[in-house]
């Protein structure tokens, strides 16, 4: 289903949850902790929202009275909402996304089920060279792939929390935040390159950073230190993430 999204018409052959139909995702993966908590589930979308003399007017019952954390969360769900209008007469569509042209085509079915060529990541060969405690490098190598976890992969899983950042208590905390983007873990990067003089953009993700990282070249003696410089820098993050979680404990960066 991941080729298949759909084209909103009076909303009648379209799950409101589980349905590719809006944003870049289905609602239930796009809110998870707001779908656990909803009434309804398996309902198309019609089944939601109702017209009214003051317009249109969108039912996403939940189960009990929501946490300050989780109206956060439906109010982006109501917020998403506003920006579609069903029709009252014309009817839902699929759209094929692996064409321009939003139509079937058995070419460019062919063209999704071929292999892209992996980026550079650190499951590339490099990785298991670097001078790195192994503890290092497996925790460094769970994290490029999105598995070590964090507060929105438990989320995935089924447990109910409340998505903060720890380290910097003002944003939702992922992997890629919690390693590459975080204020916390951006002073301790600041720090490092000015003892090697060296500057430059932050890649957007945790894999795209370790190649990122990979792909200076300061010398034999310099490189030793600065291809395990990452692996401690993320150990030692994710320790600290941890003491404050578990122990109550914080040091700064």
């Amino acid at each position: 289903m991941e080729n298949i999204a759909f084209h909103l018409g009076n909303g009648s052959a379209i799950w409101f949850w589980e349905d590719h139909w809006i944003g870049k995702r289905s609602l239930r993966d796009s809110f998870p902790s707001i779908y656990r908590l909803t009434v309804r589930k398996d309902r198309p979308i019609n089944s939601f929202f109702s017209q009214s003399e003051s317009g249109l007017v969108w039912d996403i019952s939940c189960c009990r009275n929501l946490y300050n954390w989780e109206v956060a969360h439906f109010a982006e769900l109501l917020d998403c909402l506003s920006r579609v209008t069903p029709s009252q007469t014309n009817p839902d569509k699929i759209i094929w996304t692996k064409d321009k042209s939003s139509q079937f085509s058995v070419k460019s079915l062919y063209a999704s089920l071929l292999p892209s060529s992996p980026p550079a990541t650190l499951a590339s060969p490099f990785i298991w060279k670097y001078p790195a405690p192994p503890k290092y490098i497996g925790f460094a190598w769970l994290a490029s792939r999105n598995r070590i976890l964090t507060v929105d992969n438990l989320m995935k899983k089924g447990m109910q929390l409340a998505n903060i950042c720890l380290c910097c208590m003002g944003y939702d905390e992922s992997v890629n935040h919690l390693l590459v983007h975080c204020p916390f873990i951006s002073q301790i990067r600041q720090d490092f390159f000015s003892r090697f003089n060296i500057s430059g953009c932050v890649p957007a993700s945790a894999s795209s950073f370790l190649a990122y990282w990979h792909g200076f070249k300061l010398g034999k003696v310099r490189s030793k230190v600065w291809k395990m410089a990452i692996m401690a820098i993320w150990w030692a993050v994710w320790k600290e993430r941890n003491d404050r979680c578990f122990n109550n404990a914080q040091a700064s960066a």
